[in-house]
């Protein structure tokens, strides 16, 4: 079977139908439909200013689109926040990083959502677990790095930005979306990314 006869029997995994999205008097995209089907790769082209961004956005519920739908494996999902989205399987590797330099790597792939375990209410950070989990982690994703404990500020660009990937890919995601990854980062460290 061909690769478009599979792809018409297939469900999408993420579509959006009739995208548009408005900033006050400014138009950013409009009408804009898109089907990500699993285990494609998609990338998203255009000139600056074309709203690829503001899609990737939307996409990962940073915003919310003015119209329009999305849906997740055929059902109409209402991405409120990006929590919502990472709730589903979305995960966002934005284009300036939104890693906290002052923590380690660990820390970073793992903020917000560290693991641990409930005690009146409150979540109790199991750090050695964290560790333990997040050099495993890069290890399979052959990321190598001094130390899981290592600042991320202390790392080259492309090492911070594969702790961001590391990140998106750690909680089961099922859709990675990918804001130019390697916009500002030079081609050897392009490479450690890919």
């Amino acid at each position: 079977m061909s690769e478009n006869n599979e792809k018409k029997t297939k469900q999408p995994l993420l579509e959006a139908r009739g995208i548009a999205k408005r900033f006050g008097a400014i138009t950013a995209l409009e009408d804009v439909d898109m089907k990500l089907y699993p285990n494609e790769v998609l990338g998203v082209v255009g000139d600056n200013g074309a709203g690829k961004s503001t899609l990737m956005k939307i996409l990962s519920g940073l915003y919310k689109q003015s119209e329009g739908e999305l849906f997740f494996e055929g059902q109409k999902i209402n991405l409120e926040s990006p929590r919502d989205a990472q709730n589903i399987g979305i995960e966002m590797v934005y284009q300036d990083l939104a890693l906290a330099g002052n923590l380690s790597i660990h820390e970073n792939i793992y903020l917000g959502r560290e693991p641990g375990r409930k005690f009146i209410g409150m979540n109790i950070v199991d750090s050695i677990l964290s560790r333990q989990m997040a050099a495993e982690h890069l290890k399979k994703l052959h990321i190598e790095v001094k130390s899981v404990d290592q600042n991320v500020e202390n790392l080259s660009d492309g090492q911070a930005q594969a702790v961001a990937i590391a990140r998106s890919t750690a909680f089961n995601s099922r859709v990675v979306v990918m804001d130019e990854p390697t916009a500002a980062i030079s081609v050897k460290q392009v490479t450690e990314v890919l």
